[in-house]
């Protein structure tokens, strides 16, 4: 579904869909965005203190923490993403 709104934005060069949809869009567009840019800072920070702190980072790593972080993850997005529907 994605796809298809790019698609025909791009071929048509207007966006024929309506306000409520163009704010779909963006708002799932920054979304997305947001959790890609956001996974890798913490596969990063976590890289990071793997190497400063070999034993006490793999010691404490345990499924819920992994949980736990993934929903930040996406919660923070969706706070960042959710901005552009109010403003708008």
């Amino acid at each position: 579904m994605y796809c298809f709104f790019n698609v025909s934005f791009f071929v048509s060069g207007t966006w024929p869909f309506g306000i409520i949809w163009c704010n779909v869009y963006v708002t799932c567009d920054v979304l997305a965005c947001s959790a890609s840019i956001m996974h890798m800072c913490f596969i990063s920070l976590g890289r990071y203190l793997g190497i400063r702190n070999p034993l006490k980072t793999r010691h404490s790593t345990t499924t819920r923490t992994v949980v736990l972080r993934i929903a930040l993850v996406w919660l923070l997005s969706m706070l960042v993403s959710s901005s552009i529907t109010v403003l708008d």
